[in-house]
């Protein structure tokens, strides 16, 4: 019997996430942010650790750790006590007094602007090594490795990997593409991988990033960045065509490419400081407009940027990574442009994923060129919780006597003969699902009909602007009634929107975008989740509707739940009227 190989990636940033790889493949990944409750937990991960060594994590044994990071970036270093870098520490004064500066006073000062290029190129060249270099020995200690055995990655590499690698293209020639707010100075980058040989043709730098602009607009509209940002994304849809248009003229000279280098990203100014800019320029500008006018912007140069990389590749599989493709209308958009004959979208593409990316690069590295890499299918890496944990949850929560307690023969007919009733449903079911979108497992569901649906779970539950659709599942057998879907994509992590179908208009209305109609479906297939396609299925038996309405099953302000504990919490402090747990129901009198 062959020796058991694992590699760990590690990630503490934004949303602090680790992931095992097991011969290759994604034995676990989970977010620490489910474990402590608290939204985008970054620092150490240490309850995912401690999960994945349910899995049979063992430092004494493991391969490698991998790290989604070469340098540590400036806006931890200069964070006050962000798991114990203080700023000034290390030189980084400069750098937190240029950063200080710039955004009290903006770039139109030339003399700022220089301090502030000058700080950080300052804080790349002499500090940022340094201090990646005490980040990886502490956490080499924490997890309990030699030093040795720690392993930097380049940020965007990660996300390379992750894209290639998970996708269904692995193993063939395909154009790779990554793009977000910022990571090891870069914003973008462009590779190809022909007969297995990774290439980099292009690296933009992060003073050109389209993300950081996105995330700038995200704050002026008094929203949190790195957060919100799928807001002003479903904000954008209201705004009128002829306002968005005109406020688009003023701002396309932004961001565009460079003339020498046109797979590279060029702006007019650095974007770490566009703040100050966009306070002075969009003064008066109603919300809607400046939504519509960024997100018009971001849609037209992504499809651009992806033209002239298909054109210059000759490559038309497309693989994407890196926060900005969260941005599903914009992948929606791209999934459209000339030449493009395929794409995918990693799942939960933002910066959680760089811990999966890291881990292919340690066993890449470890094997060269001809690693195998099975790539993702179903991607429940979480914890599931059998009959004797969901009991002692509903002995711990003392639910029996206040609330209906019952044991369902059928669980997915019983909870779709609910939903037929028009009633809504949390759901938590086997092993929970990676990253942002609740694809079933951790899900509130309802009848996507009936449009009022979004405002009884709004009122129960989800607390979200008034603006913002929800998503839903659609039998993969079932799509081309609803979706538009010409070139035939397949969607099953809700990374791609669509146009809709005048009878998805008719029969989901609740699951779709109330005013543009696009919808951002998870396309079930049986074989990736048997138990949640057995549901919808058993829904269409007794509605004649082939989808559910599905958003994600968490308190507003809170992570997706992790366990029955969780589960109950937020149904006790909800309007929800049902729950089902395995199979379990818990029912409000």
């Amino acid at each position: 019997m062959s020796q058991r190989r694992d590699v760990l990636g590690l990630y503490t940033g934004h949303n602090a996430t680790v992931a095992l790889l097991r011969d290759g493949e994604v034995l676990g990944c989970v977010s620490e942010e489910r474990f402590t409750g608290v939204k985008n937990q970054s620092g150490y991960p240490s309850q995912g650790l401690g999960y994945l060594a349910t899995l049979g994590f063992d430092p004494a044994t493991v391969e490698s750790v991998n790290l989604g990071f070469e340098r540590l970036a400036p806006q931890v270093a200069v964070a006050e006590g962000q798991d114990g870098l203080v700023a000034g520490q290390g030189g980084t004064s400069l750098l937190y007094a240029g950063y200080q500066l710039g955004q009290r006073l903006g770039t139109h000062s030339k003399a700022v602007r220089a301090l502030v290029e000058a700080s950080y190129r300052f804080y790349y060249r002499t500090i940022a090594e340094r201090n990646a270099e005490a980040e990886a020995l502490r956490l080499a200690a924490r997890v309990g490795v030699e030093p040795g055995r720690m392993r930097r990655r380049e940020h965007h590499l990660c996300h390379a990997y992750s894209a290639y690698y998970g996708s269904p293209f692995n193993g063939q020639d395909a154009l790779v593409l990554t793009l977000d707010g910022e990571g090891d100075t870069l914003c973008s980058t462009v590779w190809t991988v022909r007969g297995g040989r990774w290439e980099r043709l292009a690296s933009s730098p992060s003073s050109a990033s389209i993300g950081l602009l996105y995330m700038w607009v995200t704050v002026l509209l008094g929203m949190k960045a790195n957060e919100h940002e799928y807001k002003v994304m479903g904000l954008a849809a209201y705004a009128k065509r002829p306002y968005v248009e005109k406020l688009l003229r003023r701002l396309e000279h932004l961001v565009g490419f460079d003339p020498q280098r046109p797979m590279e990203w060029s702006s007019a100014f650095d974007l770490h400081q566009a703040l100050p800019w966009l306070e002075k320029h969009l003064r008066g500008e109603r919300f809607d407009v400046v939504a519509g006018a960024f997100q018009a912007l971001l849609e037209d140069r992504l499809v651009e940027w992806v033209e002239r990389c298909i054109a210059t590749t000759g490559l038309d599989k497309v693989c994407c990574g890196g926060g900005v493709f969260m941005n599903v209308k914009a992948n929606g958009r791209m999934a459209q442009a000339k030449g493009l004959k395929d794409v995918f979208v990693f799942p939960s593409c933002g910066d959680d994923s760089v811990a999966i990316g890291s881990a292919y690069a340690g066993w890449r590295e470890a094997r060269g060129e001809a690693a195998a890499i099975p790539p993702i299918g179903p991607i429940y890496w979480g914890p599931a919780y059998g009959d004797a944990e969901i009991e002692a949850a509903l002995d711990r929560a003392q639910v029996r006597g206040r609330y209906n307690v019952r044991r369902m023969q059928d669980p997915e007919r019983e909870v779709a003969q609910l939903l037929a009733k028009h009633e809504v449903v949390a759901r938590m079911a086997g092993r929970m699902e990676f990253g942002a979108r609740a694809l079933g497992n951790r899900s509130i569901l309802a009848h996507p009909g009936d449009p009022d649906t979004v405002r009884i779970i709004n009122e129960q539950m989800k607390n979200r602007d008034f603006w913002m659709p929800f998503a839903g599942s659609v039998l993969e057998e079932r799509a081309a009634d609803y979706l538009v879907d010409p070139k035939g994509l397949f969607s099953p992590y809700m990374m791609l929107a669509f146009p809709t179908t005048p009878r998805a208009v008719k029969e989901i209305r609740g699951a779709i975008h109330p005013y543009d109609f696009t919808m951002r479906p998870q396309m079930v297939r049986e074989a990736m989740n048997p138990s949640y396609h057995r549901l919808i299925r058993c829904f269409d038996e007794l509605t004649g509707v082939g989808a559910i309405l599905n958003t994600s099953f968490n308190l507003h302000g809170y992570p997706v739940v992790l366990g029955p504990n969780e589960a109950l919490h937020a149904f006790e402090h909800s309007g929800l009227r049902y729950l089902a747990l395995e199979n379990h129901l818990v029912s409000k009198p």
